[in-house]
């Protein structure tokens, strides 16, 4: 392991992948496989605190690794500081956060670090294992150190997950298109759909460049699929933080599928768990209601068989034939179907042979029908978690 310095960043180079500290650094080079030296320039030492990168963490001694660029994250190993006559700098209560942009910040957990032993040997300890999580930077705040006023930590290790390419088989209905009749949903504005995909704008800002060179037959509409990290709240904010996302492709008969036609894929961690938030720009939002363990190749998820397939109270409409389906008439996307949505279909509410938010039952057509729609979902309520 080699360490730089210039002035109060150090780098650090572990399992080939560039990590950047950031925050007050005294070290020099030490090269003990797996082991830390006795020798206290082997080791981050800061005495005076400063403004936390997570600012929910005040002033404070910290350390903040910058990879470069996302990974996913397995299991770490850590050095508390070793100095036989300054243990005590060693940090002991620990939060660890990470980012994915270096702004928004999630709390891992909080850690009770050992003690250095002082010896020559030392061979540190079992950090926090990340389970897959992705992150570009980790961020580790001393919360109290073994007693003394100054905070110390020598070395960090961290190792990444193998990536699995992952075939994602999602199947969803919309209430708007769906015909109890066939099991089926009514591909009735294949000639108004747009080639390129429809989530470039706010609230969903995604710049993907997903096209088509024509419209298939049994396209119902364009989605957009999210992979979802970390644990979602059941009340307050939203708390999973999105990896990856892909518009794709709903057909007639649920199922999603990639732009090109074939399945949609995502580089998951092997063993990771995650979420997956399917959006619709005049429905109702949802995501799984369980995590999904990336374990194979292929992983299916159905959220048509229950209304308990999505995450929180009612966020499916039971449909009249068994099946579950997104609500209609979320007509402005801001994961509420109320008042709002109305005043979107009552400025043009007669509109022919268009592709339209207010077209709620996707038709070609905005019309009393999709007001119809809309009044039978007033006043429903989407989670959090759909939020942006």
């Amino acid at each position: 392991m080699k360490r730089y310095i210039s002035n109060s960043i150090k780098s650090i180079i572990a399992l080939f992948i560039l990590f950047t500290v950031i925050g007050n650094t005294n070290t020099q080079a030490q090269c003990l496989l797996d082991q830390h030296s006795s020798n206290k320039d082997d080791a981050w030492t800061s005495c005076q605190t400063s403004p936390n990168p997570n600012a929910a963490r005040g002033n404070s001694y910290w350390l903040m690794y910058d990879f470069g660029s996302p990974y996913f994250l397995a299991d770490s190993h850590i050095w508390n500081a070793n100095e036989p006559t300054a243990l005590s700098k060693g940090m002991k209560d620990v939060a660890i956060d990470y980012s994915l942009d270096g702004v928004t910040w999630y709390q891992l957990g909080t850690y009770t670090f050992p003690q250095g032993t002082g010896l020559t040997n030392y061979a540190g300890f079992a950090g926090p294992d990340f389970a897959g999580l992705q992150a570009q930077y980790v961020l580790i705040t001393a919360l109290n150190t073994w007693g003394d006023s100054c905070a110390s930590l020598a070395e960090v290790k961290f190792n990444v997950s193998s990536k699995l390419r992952t075939e994602i088989q999602l199947t969803a209905f919309l209430e708007g298109s769906y015909n109890t009749n066939t099991g089926l949903m009514n591909a009735t504005q294949t000639n108004y759909i747009p080639l390129s995909q429809v989530y470039y704008d706010a609230p969903y800002n995604y710049s993907g460049a997903e096209s088509l060179t024509s419209i298939p037959t049994d396209m119902i509409d364009w989605v957009l699929v999210e992979v979802r990290q970390g644990t979602p709240n059941t009340t307050g904010g939203r708390n999973t933080q999105t990896i990856a996302s892909k518009a794709a492709i709903l057909k007639s008969n649920g199922q999603i599928v990639d732009a090109t036609g074939g399945p949609l894929t995502f580089d998951l961690a092997q063993g990771g768990e995650y979420y997956f938030c399917l959006r619709h720009r005049n429905h109702l939002d949802v995501l799984t209601n369980t995590a999904i363990t990336a374990n194979a190749p292929i992983l299916t998820y159905d959220f048509t068989t229950n209304t308990n397939q999505a995450f929180g109270s009612g966020q499916l409409k039971a449909m009249s034939d068994g099946k579950a389906a997104l609500y209609a008439g979320d007509f402005n996307q801001d994961g509420l179907i109320q008042t709002t949505d109305f005043d979107v279909w009552v400025v043009r509410p007669a509109i022919l042979y268009s592709y339209e938010a207010a077209d709620g039952n996707l038709d070609g057509t905005v019309q009393v029908t999709d007001y119809d729609i809309w009044y039978l979902n007033r006043s429903k309520l989407g989670i959090a978690e759909i939020g942006f």
